[in-house]
């Protein structure tokens, strides 16, 4: 594993914490406006951590999360390799991986899918409007964060973006709306799915508003039939996101997110609510000292009113579940980040029943990014 580490960051070129002039959507690993037509582009990622629990030695998980994972050890968040091939008319993207983020994020799936982050063809409908049409496991438009820590300002993920899809599979149609406004169409298998498991299309779209070269403003929804073997009462599922991404200057930027979701359940005498709520914020900000250091900062707070996202049936009461970050991310060279953060968790049920604070949670990670 260390062999690996140093190849791929032998093979480093590219960027520093000065941010660009434009902000991307960091929300979305399928930027493929970037990609120049006729090109056959090869890139690599790694994502290497070591996570540190201050209240209990043993535990060797973080509850409540998919990615970075392991504690106390030193592990590998994701290793990706990625194919990209663009032409005039059609498109198509692979991207394979290995790590704890594959093995807790995909466990639901057959063995054959586990190492697929993305896989997708596409054509182009439209060469006039530029309405593209692509079907395969594609990355999801839910939250603003996606796998690749190296593009967000934390370095872990944030609860909001734990709970939702990383990846989705089905048909994804581009329409350009205008030239600061993209809208996306989704007919997926379900929430996170490749593996269809009750045979139901689900429906999701989504808005890119890019306001002007400082502000981006996305907005997506859910409507899912989400019953299944595991889940047998669970019926129609309703969500709506919506995140934003500031770039002031070269030194300060931003990004915030809202969502809101609903799950319809079937009668049960376990349950007199057929309607389980749950809803989230979180705000993250970094601050370049220059052009190799920043300091960054993020405050979310997550409501499962009905106790039915946590993954925690036990308590009676609802639950939420808060966290504060402090980071600070230092470029190495022009494709190497070193990551550091200190991440509280807060709840008002004993959710860390391993702790000798129950309700309260402390992690230390420290993490390396390198990606050519």
């Amino acid at each position: 594993m260390n062999k690996i580490v140093i190849i791929l960051i032998g093979l480093i070129t590219g960027v520093n914490f000065y941010v660009s002039a434009q902000p991307a959507n960091t929300g979305m690993t399928d930027r493929e406006d970037s990609t120049e037509k006729n090109t056959l582009t090869i890139g690599g990622y790694i994502d290497a951590y070591t996570v540190l629990s201050f209240e209990d030695k043993k535990l060797q998980k973080r509850r409540y999360a998919v990615s970075s994972t392991n504690t106390q050890s030193l592990s590998i968040n994701l290793l990706m390799l990625e194919l990209k091939l663009k032409r005039e008319r059609w498109r198509s993207k692979l991207a394979l991986g290995v790590g704890t983020y594959m093995n807790d994020n995909y466990k639901n799936e057959p063995n054959w899918a586990r190492r697929i982050v993305e896989a997708n063809v596409g054509i182009l409908l439209s060469s006039k409007k530029k309405i593209w049409l692509d079907a395969g496991v594609i990355g999801s438009p839910y939250t603003n964060e996606s796998p690749i820590a190296k593009d967000h300002i934390m370095y872990s993920r944030s609860l909001a973006a734990e709970y939702v899809p990383y990846y989705l599979t089905g048909f994804r149609f581009a329409v350009p709306l205008h030239k600061k406004v993209t809208s996306y169409f989704y007919l997926i298998n379900g929430w996170q799915q490749i593996i269809d498991v009750n045979n139901k299309i689900s429906f999701g779209a989504q808005v890119e508003w890019k306001i002007n070269k400082k502000i981006l403003i996305n907005s997506s929804i859910y409507l899912g039939n989400e019953q299944s073997t595991q889940n047998w009462s669970y019926r129609y599922r309703y969500f709506w996101d919506i995140y934003t991404i500031v770039q002031f200057n070269k030194k300060w930027r931003l990004t915030a997110d809202i969502y809101a979701g609903n799950q319809r359940l079937a009668n049960s005498i376990m349950r007199s609510n057929l309607n389980a709520f749950w809803f989230q914020g979180n705000l993250a900000v970094g601050y370049a000292i220059n052009k190799k250091n920043e300091v960054t900062a993020r405050l979310e707070c997550f409501n499962d009113r009905d106790n039915i996202i946590l993954t925690d049936k036990s308590y009676q009461n609802p639950i939420y579940l808060c966290s504060s970050s402090l980071g600070f991310n230092k470029t190495l060279a022009k494709n190497v980040v070193l990551r550091f953060e200190q991440r509280n968790y807060f709840s008002n049920q004993p959710l860390f029943m391993e702790y000798i604070y129950p309700k309260l949670s402390l992690y230390f990670f420290a993490a390396i990014n390198a990606w050519f």
